[in-house]
Order: structure tokens, then sequence, then C-alpha cells
């Protein structure tokens, strides 16, 4: 499978931090040992492509925390800067912070 159906097929906050370091690996990002799963996830982001098309895939998502949404709001927000077509349920990740703090 490559990087980029990984990408594709797996929302990164899904992934722990060995799988990752091998996805930034993959696509030229250099993980550092010490950087922290935010810092992973987005320096991955920051390597798609300029005209990408990105499938946000949650269906496997049980739990995002506070950080993360807020780095996926922010690179949503950037997206079109880069001209990346972004690809997901309408407030999904809100939905999954909810349903977990809710339990």
């Amino acid at each position: 499978m490559s990087p980029e159906q990984q990408i594709e097929q797996s929302v990164l906050e899904g992934k722990d931090r060995e799988e990752l370091s091998a996805i930034a690996g993959a696509v030229g990002v250099r993980a550092v040992t010490r950087m922290r799963k935010a810092e992973l996830i987005a320096a991955i982001l920051e390597s798609i492509p300029e005209g990408s098309t990105v499938h946000v895939r949650t269906e496997n998502l049980y739990y995002i925390d506070h950080s993360c949404l807020d780095l996926m709001h922010d690179w949503i927000k950037t997206g079109p800067s880069k001209n990346l077509r972004i690809v997901m349920e309408s407030d999904i990740l809100e939905r999954k912070y909810r349903e977990f703090a809710t339990t």
C-alpha cells in the first residue's frame, strides 16, 4: 500500500506514533525521534502536494484530542491556498470529539 493510499484510507489521528513515523518517512518527511504525534501529523499534512485531493476518512476514528482537532481545522482552512480538494463529511471531527467527551 502506498503512502498516499494510507493517508487516504485512514485519518492520521487514528494512527499510532510508529505508523505515523513510517508514513512520514515514506512521503519524505524527516521525523525526529522526539516529535510529538501532532507535530508528525502536521508535517505529513504539509507534505501533501499542491493540487491534491485528500479524502479524510473517519469511519475507524474512535477519538480525536483537542490539539489534533485544532490542527485539522487549521489545515482545512489553509487547504484552498495550496489548491487542495479536501473531501470529508461536514462536522465529523467535531462530532467524534464530542462523542468521546460525553462517554
